[in-house]
């Protein structure tokens, strides 16, 4: 019922945008299951976890007053990760162990220059709950072996901070060029229409009205789904996001239900990362792989 009583005011914010954009067209939908596993005589549970999750609803939540966000009032391992885990209480999300907290689930990343894994036994120390991993460590803490850690983190965190994006209109745009001007353009078209409206952008964040230092174009998915509920908890009613290439193929933005995404245009860049100018397509394109409204650049070749 909330969702419909929301779909008007969607349909206004974004028939505001389509009268300046233009070319406004939809998607079909899709669904996602996840399926778990409990093995037994140890602490690792084997999850099969998906890198889209469409139902993270349900949460409870209650104002931690010590706290710029509204924390879960109760969240367990198996309300975050599904069936299969354990009924460990979860206090907190963690990418990186010195961010670790004691009630922390952690997830162990594998990076470019270092693996998370080997973190894993100082992310115990400092009081790790859990762990969330690719291969069983055995360090005294339920662990729950998934195929991808950060294909499950970004759904997590949504699911840890009550799904804000949900409520939370965001317009997704990616590009080689133009991704910070029309974000600019986005918000103040929606502010414009009486929208208050969030920014994650390369020059700043703007959360709820409060400008912000930011760290890279488009940050972890724990940090993204944190600043979302901030927003939402700030009176923030829509936002306007940069959405780099490398978030999408690192799978920062799992878990994030874009109303609206924007691709400007496709130019040689990034290709340290990506290598071929195909593979740098292929992951700007995932952004539309999902249901939901587009903007496209048709005069640029890609688009």
């Amino acid at each position: 019922h909330a969702a419909q009583q929301d779909r008007p005011r969607r349909e206004l914010g974004l028939e505001q945008v389509e009268d300046r954009v233009g070319c406004l067209g939809e998607a079909c939908e899709s669904a996602f299951r996840e399926a778990s596993e409990r093995t037994q005589g140890g602490a690792a549970h084997v999850i099969s976890i998906g890198s889209r999750m469409k139902s993270l609803r349900g949460a409870g939540v209650v104002r931690c007053l010590s706290q710029r966000v509204i924390c879960p009032a109760s969240m367990t391992l198996r309300d975050l990760m599904g069936p299969g885990a354990p009924e460990v209480e979860i206090s907190g999300l963690a990418y990186s162990s010195q961010s670790v907290t004691p009630g922390a689930l952690f997830f162990c990343v594998p990076g470019f220059r270092s693996d998370g894994h080997d973190f894993a036994p100082d992310a115990v120390e400092r009081g790790a709950a859990a762990l969330v991993t690719e291969r069983r460590l055995d360090l005294g803490v339920p662990e729950l072996v998934v195929d991808d850690v950060r294909a499950a983190m970004g759904p997590a965190a949504a699911r840890f901070y009550g799904d804000p994006t949900a409520e939370l209109e965001v317009v997704g745009i990616t590009g080689t060029n133009g991704k910070t001007t029309t974000a600019y353009l986005v918000r103040h078209l929606l502010e414009a229409g009486g929208r208050q409206t969030g920014l994650l952008g390369t020059v700043k964040r703007v959360v709820g009205g409060v400008e912000e230092e930011v760290e890279r174009t488009t940050p972890e998915a724990i940090d993204l789904q944190e600043t979302f509920r901030r927003m939402r908890d700030g009176g923030d009613r829509a936002a306007a996001m940069e959405v780099s290439s490398h978030a999408l193929e690192l799978g920062r933005v799992a878990g994030i239900r874009f109303a609206c995404r924007v691709f400007t245009n496709l130019t040689q860049d990034h290709l340290d990362f990506h290598e071929t100018m195909e593979a740098y397509f292929a992951a700007k394109r995932r952004l539309f792989e999902d249901p939901g409204l587009s903007v496209v650049n048709v005069d640029d070749e890609y688009g």
